[in-house]
């Protein structure tokens, strides 16, 4: 059972992730319906209302498992399934891309937004710091895992807009999106890739909240 340190430290990690997957999700749907396709917001995505962006499975079990049962820090989820019609966008490839670009760049700002406070309050709130520091690691894995190019990932429909691939082969594909990410975490030389990734935006975070807690 769970001491109450424990278990406050894992509803914090959760809420963090519950918005952080949310406005990723919102600022896909923003981008989208700006770039000419108005599916998301017909569906109600542009609202920042959480209950519109929430998935039973990606934003509620499969988090809680991670960090309950397996006692991660840094849990990953998704949102519910965000729906797009590339023919709607005034540029189909294009706007596909920077519609699913969006969500990892939301994830970035939020990390660097945090990696800023976080510095700020270095000295002063330390709390916050800790805090700061949860929303950084969520949301850099956030950021690497979805901008890997397996579908239905972000990286996977970037993938899918610039070869031109078929709706079919995207939905064969995505089917073994488990396997297949097993496989690149597994495989030394991707996952060494990986490792990479996750060093960089880190260091560059932790960077940033240096220079901030020098500024402070």
């Amino acid at each position: 059972m769970n001491s109450s340190p424990d278990l406050m430290q894992g509803l914090l990690l959760y809420l963090i992730l519950l918005a952080s997957v949310c406005l990723r999700e919102w600022a896909q749907a923003w981008v989208a319906d700006r770039m000419g396709d108005s599916t998301p917001r017909m569906d109600g995505r542009t609202s920042l209302n959480p209950a519109n962006h929430i998935d039973p499975l990606g934003t509620a079990i499969f988090p809680l498992i991670f960090i309950f049962l397996l006692g991660s820090q840094t849990p990953f989820g998704w949102g519910r399934h965000l729906y797009m019609n590339p023919d709607n966008f005034r540029n189909p490839t294009s706007g596909e891309i920077y519609a699913r670009l969006a969500g990892p760049a939301c994830n970035f700002l939020i990390a660097l937004v945090a990696a800023i406070i976080g510095g700020l309050t270095f000295n002063s709130v330390p709390r916050l710091y800790e805090l700061m520091f949860m929303f950084i690691g969520i949301n850099t894995t956030l950021i690497i895992i979805n901008l890997l190019p397996v579908p239905p990932l972000d990286g996977g429909y970037i993938l899918k807009a610039v070869i031109k691939m078929s709706e079919e082969q995207f939905l064969n594909l995505a089917r073994f999106c488990f396997f297949i990410l097993l496989g690149l975490f597994l495989f030394p030389p991707t996952a060494r890739v990986i490792q990479l990734g996750f060093a960089f935006f880190n260091g560059l975070f932790l960077r940033v909240m240096n220079i901030a807690a020098g500024a402070g």
